[in-house]
């Protein structure tokens, strides 16, 4: 068993790149991507592992790895999982990042606006997330449960940041209820996890106290795209400013 009992992980499969390369490594931690790619870097702070599960497209792939993580790491206590296009660019992260109290479970990064599930169907769909057939025939069965799509004041959250304590039950039953939507719906992780909550109950810590898009100690690239840095400090200067 690793003495240091800490795991960051990721994982990254089909026409993107390698994760990111965080410009400050944290040594209490151990990197660890999960990848379908034949040529690795020689050098990296990833130390890379082939998938632990295949049996989907590339997209669903990666999620399984994202929800899955007790099936991972069943000898360490806790992970962290982050999006393979974020790139941890100081140690205020850690400074600045809630660590888990007492009974609690998960914490994951709130979202910049408050908006219920409906909200972000609506934003889906307009974007072309994901097929409109698929997200609205969810949307209907999630709605048919009772639920409104308002969790716990309108909190909503981008889920590219995770830290759980994934032997905890509640982890495990919340990543096979997670699960079942994504592999049966909409990939799109957003468009459950609210809905997954609510159904059992769980209640979820914000893993920072601000947005995490508006943070000088990350950067976070668009897959395929150059990084929009600068249109984010800007979008967050003003709201520290209150400029809208």
């Amino acid at each position: 068993m690793d003495k240091l009992k800490k795991i960051i992980y990721t994982c990254i499969t089909g026409e993107y790149d390698t994760p990111e390369e965080h410009y400050y490594v944290d040594p209490n931690f151990r990197y660890i991507c999960y990848t379908d790619k034949k040529v690795l870097p020689q050098k990296s702070i990833w130390e890379f592992r082939p998938l632990k599960y295949s049996s989907a497209d590339n997209v669903r792939n990666a999620r399984w790895h994202k929800l899955y993580p007790h099936k991972l790491f069943p000898q360490y206590e806790e992970s962290l999982w982050i999006d393979g296009n974020i790139n941890i660019t100081s140690k205020e992260f850690f400074e600045k990042m809630y660590y888990l109290r007492g009974s609690e479970f998960i914490a994951t990064v709130k979202h910049e606006r408050a908006k219920t599930l409906s909200d972000e169907v609506h934003e889906c769909i307009i974007q072309k997330k994901d097929s409109k057939s698929t997200i609205c025939a969810q949307h209907q069965l999630i709605k048919s449960s009772g639920f409104d799509g308002n969790y716990d004041g309108q909190r909503f959250f981008e889920t590219n940041v995770i830290l759980r304590r994934h032997c905890d039950m509640r982890s495990q039953k919340l990543a096979d209820d997670w699960w079942y939507w994504i592999k049966n719906y909409s990939y799109r992780d957003q468009l459950s996890f609210t809905f997954v909550l609510w159904n059992n109950q769980f209640i979820v810590q914000d893993l920072f106290e601000d947005y995490l898009r508006y943070a000088n100690f990350i950067k976070i690239t668009n897959h395929g795209n150059t990084p929009k840095l600068l249109e984010r400090k800007v979008a967050g200067l003003k709201r520290k400013l209150k400029i809208y």
